[in-house]
Parts: C-alpha cells; structure tokens; sequence
C-alpha cells in the first residue's frame, strides 16, 4: 500500500489547559472534517497526561506526543514539526480559538500567494471579552502590520495562528528552543526566515480569537516577557525594532475603533501605556540584572 501523503499538519503545542485546548479542537474540527490529507499534532509539553483524557470524545483524533518535562513551546512546536507529515505546518497555541472560516481561509490565502513560505493572520476578539483581551489583540495586529508591505509581505507573524512550509523551516532549524516561555520564540523564527530569503504574507481572513478572559495582572505580566524577549533578541542579532510617532499615533487612533464610550477608550489608552511600561520594565530589568532567561 502506498504511504498516505499529507499536506497539511497542525501543531498544538500545550501544558495542563485541557479545556481550553478541547474548546479550540471543537472548533477546529468542522473545518476539516472528511479531509484526509490533514493530519492534527498535539505535543503535550511535559504536563498531566490525565488532562488530555476528555479529547477521546471529541470528533477530532488528533495524534498526540508527550514530552517527558516541560521544555516550553519552542522545544514542543519543533517535536511536532519532527514528526510532522504535511509539506506545510500550521502553529496553534492550546488557547487559540480558530474562527469558523479559518482553515479555509489559510488555504485561499496559500493559492493567492504560491511563492509564499509563510501565512499568517490577526488575533480576532470578541467584544464582550474582558479589556486586557481586547488591547492585546489590538498590540498583536498593529505589529505584525507594522512593517506591511505591497503585496502583503511582512516580518513577523504570531505563532498563536501562523503557517509555514516545512521545508523552511526545516532551513532555518526550526524555533530556539533555548526561548522556555511564550515570548519572543515567534519573532526570533521569523528573523532567521526572513534572514534565509522567505516571505511572509498576512491576511486579514485567517483570523483566531486569543488570550481569552485575560486579567490586567496576567497582561502586566505578559508584557513583562516581552521585554525581558526583546533584550534577548537585540542581543542575539544587534538590531532593535523601531516605531516612528506616527506608527504608535496610528496604535492610539484604533482604540477609537474598538471602543466606544469615552470611560472605555480612557481605559484602552491606560493599558495601552502600561503594556509599553511593562515590557520597558521587562526589557530594563533583564539589561541590569545581567539575566536573559526567557
């Protein structure tokens, strides 16, 4: 019998959030149901193996790895890569919730862009998701928009809902599994791509809903990583983002677009200065102390 040839992986790398991974394979499996060449990966990253037990009765049958310890994400993403069949692979977080359309959308945006080695999409939210939710995905988009180009090229996209071919990857070495936390690892392989000539496209269609139910302390903290990411990555390759006043002008304006009462928009614009505050903390922190651990 000939080898079933797979197109398409999809990688979920997760630790201890049984639930919140059960609720974004429900709303994955519809969208590819009946399809026989994706295949679904589950790494679970050195956490309980009885967290994993309810996923026997969803419709998706996902194959399912398990590491030994906790390694963090990057080291997860790149066993599910290793074992990885598709010629493109698809990174999902545990708590990313796949829009209804969202499979189909990567592969409209795939057939438009064929010299594409990437594609990836914005963090949706739903409205009556809590602030701290709602900045976030505000600060995900507006960087990965940053640096747009005509034709939809860009420099970053957000491994909570980004696609990549394999072969790509496999160029680079995958992520850096020296980065143990959830911040910095995306943007880190999204510099070795770029780096090794790959072109990364965005498109507005593949959207995910993420970071749900977030609290302003786990946001402060959050953003914490992403400073303590940033000293590391300006470390590693000698080169530091900068945002020119009118980009962060443009980041301040979109709060008028998702928030509609002036006591909400006060609010958007105070944790809008208080993720910047904590990721300069983060970024400082690490810079004094001498420590880079991520």
């Amino acid at each position: 019998m000939a080898e079933k040839i797979l197109a398409y992986s999809i990688i979920i790398p997760t630790y201890n959030r049984s639930d919140q991974l059960a609720d974004c394979l429900r709303a994955l499996a519809p969208q590819i149901a009946g399809r026989s060449d994706v295949e679904v990966i589950i790494v679970n990253d050195g956490g309980s193996k009885e967290h994993l037990e309810k996923l026997q009765k969803l419709s998706v049958s996902p194959t399912v790895l398990c590491l030994e310890t906790n390694l963090g994400p990057s080291a997860a993403r790149n066993a599910g890569m290793r074992h990885a069949a598709g010629d493109i692979v698809y990174f999902l977080d545990d708590d990313s919730l796949p829009a209804a359309d969202w499979f189909g959308s990567s592969l409209q945006a795939w057939r438009e862009h064929p010299e594409a080695d990437g594609v990836g999409g914005p963090v949706a939210v739903d409205p009556d998701e809590t602030p701290p939710c709602r900045i976030n995905a505000l600060l995900f988009n507006w960087l990965m928009k940053q640096n747009q180009e005509d034709g939809g090229n860009v420099s970053f996209l957000s491994s909570c809902n980004a696609s990549y071919r394999k072969k790509g990857l496999k160029k680079v070495e995958g992520f850096d599994e020296s980065f143990k936390k959830p911040a910095g690892e995306d943007r880190d392989l999204n510099i070795k791509l770029m780096a090794a000539g790959c072109r990364l496209k965005f498109t507005e269609s593949m959207k995910v809903y993420h970071g749900r139910g977030l609290s302003v302390r786990r946001f402060v903290k959050k953003h914490m990583m992403y400073g303590v990411a940033s000293r590391r990555l300006f470390k590693k390759y000698e080169t530091r983002s900068h945002f020119s006043l009118l980009s962060y002008g443009r980041l301040f304006q979109s709060v008028n677009l998702e928030f509609r009462s002036v006591f909400s928009r006060l609010s958007a614009c105070c944790l809008l200065i208080l993720s910047q505050i904590a990721t300069l903390w983060g970024y400082m922190k690490t810079f004094l102390m001498r420590d880079d651990s991520v």
